[in-house]
């Protein structure tokens, strides 16, 4: 699965979305994706990314 892209990047793909979800990617999904990386741990990794593209590109736009 493709790393998260940074927080900049998110920003500009939740432009129209609530203030939450980017502090929500920035300040927990980001550092979660990182912490995994580090402790080379691959499932933590790819949850961390699951749930950070779900706020990126959510199934529905109700959703976000």
């Amino acid at each position: 699965m493709t790393a998260l892209p940074p927080a900049t990047t998110a920003a500009e793909i939740l432009a129209g979305s609530s203030p939450t979800a980017s502090s929500v990617y920035e300040n927990f999904v980001l550092p979660a994706e990182s912490a995994a990386i580090d402790a080379c741990n691959t499932l933590c990794t790819i949850q961390a990314r699951v749930v950070g593209y779900l706020l990126l590109y959510p199934p529905s736009e109700d959703a976000d």
